[in-house]
């Protein structure tokens, strides 16, 4: 990757300068050869203006101002310079420039306009038209663009490869610098895969790009499956204790029944039902959990009535909550709050949430119900000593066991909660663990209303 990532900065830095060292040599040579151009038209204009003034005689005129033409040149440094005489006969007299060609003097344009200039290459020339009594002449002066762009043309060269050679440094670095957290995120994630769930990305505390934003995800990542394993051994440790302390129950009682040792037959049989109803619900919550898991049941969804509903469910747990010591109190609306959702799935929900309640609650649990924004409203709410806020983001997670063990024995799965929560999103509604301001804890779920 780092050799692929060098590789294309490289290639962008080079085709980037190579763009502006063409760019600027093209506009500084066109840049130079008008200003070039302007001069020698200036010039040439002046020197046949002078040389027309001179006073001199028809006899030896043009070898005399071809000889002062070429004395001028010499003392003032000035470009190549020529001089052709126009006969009357419409004959030339000189030579015109090495680097020029004929055609690039058009005597007939010189005589109308009285100047002309142009480029022939690299050679930028400009021609003005001299008159004398006796005849005309053109003074023809010349120049070499190149002997200016060229030096611009090798610094062009040589900062393009000291660019080039910075630009190399840079890719190299700046690739290493890209790669070394992109090689630690798939390093980490191999051994992720790998079983090694410890395995962390560093990650740069100033470092908030879409990389650094990678990184923190597979920690992320990682911390969450790390925990799972961890809830994951403790539920099969707390699932195994508890099939196997009534299973335990079940074969002492029944060996005791079958030796005739069993001093009240009676009561080891009463012992024998309950602990299998004991294991029967831990089963059932099993499989409602695999079933919600794989999305395996259905929901008879219809409008269904709070005011009906929440009553029923909640006397079903008076004699239990007498024999606790608790008072189960419900309050709602004294009309039908209609939501829509299955009657019996939510049935099991209240349940769930008032069998909860009782193992934590002090002396009352407090059931209401209402219309909410949302639809419908259900709170249950205990007055023990409260869930802990560390737990409160965490107690419908299926394999997530409290600080604060309940006040009274724990008689269900322990998976009341997770339930819960997976039937209530199949609802398409929300449920919330608040701590309850005048102590203990209310647990909120709202559904969408019935139309």
């Amino acid at each position: 990757m780092t050799r692929r990532l060098s590789l294309a900065i490289l290639l962008t830095v080079l085709i980037s300068v190579l763009l502006a060292g063409i760019g600027t040599f093209l506009l500084t040579r066109h840049e130079d050869r008008q200003a070039t151009r302007h001069d020698l038209e200036r010039t040439a204009d002046a020197l046949a203006f002078m040389l027309a003034e001179l006073p001199l005689t028809a006899s030896a005129d043009a070898d005399i101002l071809r000889a002062r033409l070429q004395r001028i040149q010499e003392e003032l440094r000035l470009a190549d310079a020529e001089l052709l005489v126009l006969g009357g006969d419409g004959r030339v007299f000189g030579e015109i420039p090495d680097t020029l060609e004929d055609a690039q003097i058009d005597l007939d344009r010189l005589r109308s306009d009285g100047r002309i200039s142009g480029t022939d290459g690299p050679i930028v020339y400009a021609a003005a038209l001299g008159e004398r009594r006796a005849f005309s002449f053109v003074v023809i002066l010349t120049e070499d663009s190149s002997r200016v762009t060229g030096p611009v043309f090798r610094w062009i060269v040589l900062s393009t490869l000291a660019a080039v050679a910075a630009g190399g440094l840079i890719a190299w670095m700046l690739g290493r610098r890209l790669a070394r957290p992109v090689t630690a995120a798939s390093e980490a994630s191999r051994r992720i895969a790998g079983g090694d769930l410890s395995a962390r990305v560093p990650v740069d505390q100033v470092d908030h790009d879409e990389i650094g934003e990678l990184s923190a995800a597979i920690n992320d990542m990682a911390a969450s499956l790390e925990r799972s394993r961890d809830l994951e051994r403790h539920f099969l440790l707390s699932v195994s204790h508890d099939l196997r302390t009534p299973l335990t129950s079940i074969r002492g009682y029944a060996e005791a029944i079958a030796d005739g040792t069993a001093p009240d037959q009676a009561r080891a049989a009463e012992v024998i039902g309950a602990e299998a109803g004991r294991l029967e619900r831990l089963v059932t919550d099993l499989l409602d959990l695999a079933r919600l898991d794989a999305r395996q049941f259905d929901l008879r969804i219809r409008p269904t009535d709070l005011s009906e509903l929440v009553p029923d469910v909640a006397a079903g747990f008076e004699h239990q909550a007498r024999v606790d010591g608790v008072a189960i109190a419900v309050d709602g609306a004294d009309r039908p709050v209609l939501v829509h959702a299955d009657p019996d799935r939510l049935a099991q929900v209240v349940a769930n949430l008032v069998e909860n309640a009782l193992k934590y609650a002090d002396r009352q649990v407090q059931v209401t119900y209402g219309e909410s924004a949302a639809g419908g409203e259900i709170v249950v709410a205990d007055d023990g000593l409260g869930i802990a806020t560390d737990d409160l983001p965490r107690v419908f997670e299926r394999l997530y066991v409290a600080a604060r063990p309940p006040t009274r024995r724990e008689t269900g799965s322990g998976l009341g909660l997770a339930i819960v929560k997976e039937l209530v999103d199949a609802h398409g509604g929300s449920v919330t663990a608040l701590p309850r301001p005048t102590g203990g804890t209310q647990v909120v779920v709202t559904l969408p209303g019935a139309s």
